[in-house]
């Protein structure tokens, strides 16, 4: 039996009205209004995934070594549905991908550059095989993009290189040293063997070089002579040994041309066939 009056007084089941100050209607809107709000459902729900968070970032943290190798071999393992997952969406969201990281490069610019150089030390020899096998599959695009990008942005380029060389000219000149002090060998035979094989069109190419640029490199020595002195004085008081005995080398073999070249002509066979030449 409904306790709840439905304002039909004819068809009453009471003896007596038992709700006399009350409608239907309002009896709804109140009922409506003493419902318990859901806030503790919902709060336990938010503390829970709170908890959740918190525990999932300890654990990540404490364990991050292991969850990066496990996502590392995961990657190897699936390196081409991972990458064909990646492109497409990066396809989707190039725009966005690109603005968010501008955005964010440009707001921690160092920080960027530290972690690249610390990722890059560590990870050296992978970082390396994994260029030399990107290149290799995309050499030739590779080299039109750069031919078009050198086309199109030359004269920054080149005004970029001065100036980086100009800002940090010791330490190129520091770093060049000591690689060549370390692979003095290996670097020689392969300078010898370039030389070899391109003899004559680096004769060509130095000539016509120095023929257009003649007046600046007279200029530039004049401007830098007592450095460029004191550099030649430095390599060959660093290399005095090796230098005096290519020296001898060469005057030994200037004397054994030179005598040889006496003995042919004392040669009466090769004195007659001169003279004969000479007839003729």
């Amino acid at each position: 039996m409904n306790a709840v009056c439905n304002e039909e007084c004819l068809h009453c089941p009471y003896e007596d009205c038992i709700l006399d100050e009350i409608t239907l209607t309002a009896f709804q809107e109140l009922k409506e209004k003493r419902k318990p709000e859901p806030t503790r459902k919902s709060a336990t729900r938010c503390i829970r995934k709170d908890y959740q968070k918190d525990y999932k970032k300890k654990y990540r943290e404490a364990h991050r070594e292991e969850i990066n190798a496990r996502d590392r071999r995961y990657r190897l393992e699936h390196s081409e549905d991972y990458r064909a997952k990646q492109r497409l969406y990066y396809e989707a969201h190039a725009e966005e991908k690109k603005a968010k990281s501008s955005a964010y490069y440009a707001a921690h610019q160092q920080e960027c550059l530290e972690k690249m150089k610390v990722y890059a030390a560590d990870h050296q020899e992978e970082v390396r095989q994994r260029q030399a096998k990107y290149r290799e599959a995309q050499s030739k695009e590779l080299s039109a993009q750069k031919a078009s990008y050198y086309q199109e942005h030359k004269e920054g380029l080149k005004a970029y290189k001065a100036s980086w060389y100009e800002a940090n000219k010791e330490e190129i000149r520091a770093r060049r040293a000591a690689y060549y002090a370390a692979h003095k060998e290996k670097a020689a035979a392969q300078q010898a063997a370039y030389y070899a094989q391109n003899q004559d069109r680096i004769k060509t190419q130095r000539a016509a070089y120095y023929q257009d640029n003649r007046d600046k490199w007279v200029a530039y020595r004049e401007q830098h002579r007592d450095e460029i002195n004191a550099r030649q004085r430095e390599i060959r008081a660093a290399n005095k040994d090796e230098i005096n005995a290519k020296q001898r080398e060469y005057r030994r073999l200037k004397k054994e041309q030179a005598a040889a070249e006496t003995a042919r002509l004392q040669n009466p066979m090769d004195c007659d066939t001169l003279e004969e030449n000479k007839t003729n």
